[in-house]
């Protein structure tokens, strides 16, 4: 079983992601906590993109869910095109946000 100081990767760099990184960091977790997600920018937030973004309403940093500050300051690392296609799980917690297109995890 996994600890508050035990690393911690969350697959996905969705709301979801976001939100599990920020929980994790709230409930006093003190290990290191890593994003990886197959985007190319910072997790967003995703109706605002498909209206007002591509409307020229809003623009990156009205979108994002959290600046590059915020996230060093919750010492959350996101890896950027980084996308995982299954795991091996032998330690630890693995998070795998809804919404993935695939949720095949290989244990």
């Amino acid at each position: 079983m996994s600890g508050p100081s035990d690393p911690v990767v969350i697959a996905g760099g969705g709301l979801a992601a976001v939100r599990t990184a920020q929980a994790l960091r709230e409930l006093q977790h003190r290990g290191r906590i890593m994003v990886l997600s197959d985007e190319v920018r910072l997790p967003y937030d995703r109706p605002p993109l498909s209206k007002n973004f591509l409307l020229s309403k809003a623009d990156d940093m009205q979108i994002r869910l959290m600046t590059p500050r915020e996230l060093e300051g919750l010492r959350i690392a996101v890896r950027l095109s980084q996308r995982v296609v299954g795991s091996t799980v032998r330690c630890g917690k693995f998070d795998w946000p809804a919404g993935w297109r695939s949720t095949t995890i290989d244990s």
